[in-house]
């Protein structure tokens, strides 16, 4: 909410990814069980922080006639992941969980490194800010 509201969803987003990259390496090294679990919970507040973000991030790029659309393109957007399990299971049997687990951070790298070169804020594009304590674009 308040990274938000300060420095947009992008930096949120860019926040969760470093957040999941950090869990799944915490992961990977975890020595036991408890310490596996905190990392589990990295990766699931990253995921979190994922989800909310994007959605918002999303809608501010829409206007209010296009946001259904858009909506429905973000969500579709996912469908990729319906696939993941069958890649990571691929990927175990080659390299093992670690390997999974080290892939996934080296991903989360560099998903978080294209969205901060390449995806410019939406509220830099309009060349406004909301206003403080909005989470969303104010055009109707």
């Amino acid at each position: 909410g308040r990274l938000a509201d300060r420095r947009g969803w992008k930096a949120v987003e860019i926040s969760s990814m470093a957040l999941m990259a950090c869990g799944f390496l915490a992961a990977l090294a975890a020595p036991n069980l408890p310490m596996f679990c905190l990392a589990l919970g990295l990766i699931g507040a990253g995921e979190v922080g994922i989800g909310l973000s994007s959605m918002s991030f999303v809608m501010e790029f829409g206007t209010a006639a296009r946001r259904p659309a858009t909506i429905s393109l973000h969500n579709l957007a996912w469908l990729p992941g319906a696939f993941a399990p069958l890649l990571g299971g691929a990927i175990s049997d080659k390299l093992g969980s670690g390997g999974v687990l080290a892939m996934a951070s080296a991903m989360a790298v560099l998903m978080a490194a294209l969205m901060s070169w390449w995806v410019t804020d939406p509220r830099k594009i309009r060349g406004h800010a909301p206003r403080p304590g909005t989470h969303h674009s104010q055009d109707t």
